[in-house]
């Protein structure tokens, strides 16, 4: 590593977090995928990270709840789809904490099913914004994040599906698992917030390089 990213790495482990993960998840061997694409591939098993159903976005929740404690505040305001397996962890994680979760989904409403049951279950105020464009949970979160403070409380408004830098810091700091002589930038590692993704890790790779081609199979 170089003395840039050996800073780098440093600053990140010098963040404040809350453990959340089961960790280190395990890497499972892919090697039928692996001979098709020609490197060594493997599968970060993040749904066995420990809270709900896992998912990598515990790891940026595990920098955000630290963030929600150090500014001193008593809920959290957060929004997606109504299936979204990141409101289900973030209300997951925050009642472990003793933090009120508040959700806001597009649309008019959802079925008692899957995840929109388990807030359900949890108590979590679930609000829809009657629009069935993802795009109005954004107001809706400022709305509720208002609503609370007229009422004297203290939120912590978080973007749809914890995109903030501060959740980034969970796929290259010491959440991800990752030893520090293989941690890359933010932007290189995966984008996809929703899945558990698979890991190249010989020497030299990149996420931020395209996966090779695929092979041609010759004819029998």
């Amino acid at each position: 590593m170089t003395a840039a990213g050996q800073d780098a790495a440093g600053r990140l482990d010098a963040v404040p977090r809350v453990p959340l993960v089961l960790g280190p998840t395990p890497l499972h061997r892919a090697p039928r995928l692996s001979a098709e694409l020609g490197v060594p591939v493997l599968f970060k098993r993040d749904d066995l990270a420990g809270v709900g159903l896992g998912g990598n976005k515990l790891r940026g929740l595990e920098y955000i709840l630290a963030d929600v404690r150090a500014q001193g505040c008593d809920s959290l305001v957060t929004g997606a789809g109504p299936q979204s397996n990141w409101t289900m962890l973030a209300a997951l994680a925050c009642l472990r904490h003793g933090i009120e979760p508040h959700v806001v989904c597009y649309g008019s409403g959802a079925a008692d099913e899957g995840n929109m049951r388990l807030h359900r279950w949890l108590g979590t105020d679930v609000r829809f914004t009657g629009d069935p464009d993802r795009v109005s949970v954004d107001a809706g979160i400022d709305h509720v994040a208002a609503e609370l403070r007229a009422a004297g409380r203290r939120p912590y408004p978080v973007p749809r599906g914890g995109a903030t830098p501060l959740a980034r810091s969970g796929t290259c700091g010491p959440a991800s698992n990752w030893p520090p002589s293989s941690r890359r930038p933010a932007s290189s590692r995966p984008r996809c917030g929703s899945r558990p993704g698979p890991a190249a890790p010989r020497p030299g790779w990149s996420w931020a390089r395209p996966w090779p081609p695929r092979r041609t199979r010759s004819p029998a």
